[in-house]
């Protein structure tokens, strides 16, 4: 029996702010820039390849370590280690958070990302195609190519599935839904 870690979604909800002239992709996890197993290098050097191809956007960047602006061709923010107040912030300016983790289980920001209403984009090697809808709540990458990207980022840019991201976190991952599971499966137990 699977039965996942909870999130409070009262906590991790969407909110209403301000709207950016420009387009913001989120990218971070712990050790993001020195942890090779979460992708930063290869997604950087694609977002690169693509910058021109996409409306005007901003990467910011969550996780200890830090990014060396000058070699990209679009904007880039260092944000380094956020507070959760500040995280769930990041995640409700974002139009999307991208996670190209070449291992990875069920990352707990993406789940947090979500509640917030915010897309996400993956690739196909981890926990996250367990409970993302293709196109509904996030995009799953076939292959991570500079293609498929583009294509992904633009869909993104364009989702308007806000509530309909929060609602299906909310469904499968909040602390009300996930003790009910607990007592299903201790009664089950009898």
């Amino acid at each position: 029996k699977i039965i996942r870690n909870p999130i409070n979604t009262n906590y991790w909800k969407p909110s209403i702010l301000k709207k950016e002239n420009k387009k913001i992709i989120l990218f971070g996890s712990v050790n993001v820039s020195t942890d090779k197993r979460k992708g930063l290098d290869d997604f950087l050097s694609k977002l690169d390849n693509i910058s021109q191809e996409i409306p005007k956007f901003k990467l910011l960047i969550f996780g200890g370590g830090f990014i060396d602006k000058k070699k990209c061709n679009f904007e880039i923010s260092n944000l380094g280690y956020l507070e959760p107040k500040k995280l769930s912030y990041f995640y409700n300016k974002s139009s999307v958070y991208i996670i190209t983790s070449k291992q990875d289980n069920l990352p707990n920001t993406a789940i947090e990302a979500m509640a917030c209403g915010t897309p996400v984009i993956t690739v196909k090697n981890n926990g996250l195609n367990e409970i993302i809808k293709h196109k509904r709540n996030g995009y799953i990458l076939d292959r991570f190519t500079n293609k498929e990207l583009s294509r992904s980022i633009k869909w993104s840019f364009k989702s308007k599935n806000k509530n309909f991201i929060h609602k299906s976190i909310k469904k499968n991952f909040s602390e009300l839904e996930i003790s009910k599971q607990y007592v299903e499966f201790y009664k089950s137990l009898k």
